[in-house]
């Protein structure tokens, strides 16, 4: 992490009153990138290539944030490794989309998540702090951001139960769910993978089951090693931030999804990401609610959300969101898994 701090700031302090020299510098910003995170191309042809993605990439990255320093932006972007990959190189990569045709009847087969009544909820909740959230993880090249949202949210739920936090296999997830209508890399669903957890008997950890960020050849499940179980999974009423709220206060981690589509989100640095173009939409990037709070300074309520990118993405690996607008349809397929 203070790599990639290091880089950020030699690029920002670097990046004005450079006139004629500017050509010059933006080649050595992508030198220091190849660097911070040991990038090598096969070719050279591919190295110039990736090299003018970056560059498109840091102009965008620049323009916002002189919007950001003059207050007009809530949030900041920043380099980041994701920086030489196109929007549309991005989101085939890293972001799974599901076949839904199914999902009202797999939906259904969930219990119905129903509020406390006469409970006043927290201001702000954070279960990092309570100690139910695992490390940040990294879904690599592979959009298998449903299984992390999965493990995630079982993860919460098992420490919640035992007091003891485990990290779990989301490898186990991608090569054993295949029958449950997931598809690996290609995509999957967080209530098929807490409905196979059940029918399974439970989970191995990432430790005995790791991850491999590719469909392996075989499911490779050991029962002798199973570490966390499940009864199912409950449902919230979708598109009721309310609910949510309420499941998060008193719950623990809830998984949801999220509209991904949109090329700023990138590259989030920090802030609360209220950008147009990831508004509500059609979710379909799997996130896991870790908390929620209000920013003072801007008297704006937000959502941490806990994502699979890796800890040189966003805040450490997290990203926050404006809550009561349902922000990218965060609402619409939240769920957590009975244990």
């Amino acid at each position: 992490m203070k790599r990639f701090v290091v880089f950020y700031l030699f690029c920002f302090c670097t990046s004005f009153g450079l006139g004629n020299a500017a050509i010059d510098v933006d080649s050595k910003y992508f030198q220091q990138f190849k660097l911070v995170y040991g990038k090598h191309y096969e070719t050279d042809s591919e190295e110039r290539r990736r090299e003018g993605v970056f560059l498109k990439n840091f102009a965008l990255i620049e323009e916002h944030n002189l919007n950001y320093t003059k207050g007009l932006s809530n949030f900041e972007l920043g380099v980041n490794e994701y920086a030489d990959l196109s929007a549309e190189e991005f989101a085939s990569l890293l972001i799974g989309n599901e076949d839904i045709h199914d999902m009202p009847s797999v939906f259904k087969q969930g219990a119905t998540f129903i509020p406390p009544a006469n409970v006043e909820f927290p201001a702000a909740v954070d279960w990092r702090e309570l100690g139910a959230v695992t490390e940040v993880k990294k879904q690599n090249r592979c959009g298998s951001c449903w299984a992390f949202a999965a493990t995630g949210a079982l993860e919460g739920q098992h420490f919640r139960k035992t007091s003891k936090l485990i990290s779990l296999s989301e490898q186990n997830l991608i090569d054993c769910t295949i029958t449950y209508g997931n598809k690996g890399c290609r995509g999957g669903n967080k209530e098929r993978s807490f409905l196979y957890v059940r029918d399974n008997g439970g989970i191995n950890s990432a430790a005995v089951y790791p991850y491999r960020a590719q469909l392996g050849p075989e499911c490779l499940f050991d029962a002798s090693a199973i570490v966390a179980t499940s009864k199912g999974f409950v449902r919230l009423t979708p598109d009721d931030e309310y609910n949510l709220l309420a499941a998060v206060a008193t719950v623990g981690p809830i998984a949801v999804k999220i509209n991904s589509h949109c090329l700023r989100q990138q590259f989030y640095r920090q802030g609360i990401f209220d950008d147009d173009a990831c508004g509500e939409g059609q979710p379909n990037h799997a996130v896991l609610v870790v908390g929620y709070g209000r920013d003072n300074v801007t008297n704006t309520d937000y959502w941490i959300l806990k994502n699979s990118w890796g800890v040189s993405w966003g805040m450490d690996g997290y990203i926050r969101v404006p809550r009561h607008v349902n922000y990218g349809g965060i609402a619409r397929s939240a769920s957590y898994p009975l244990v």
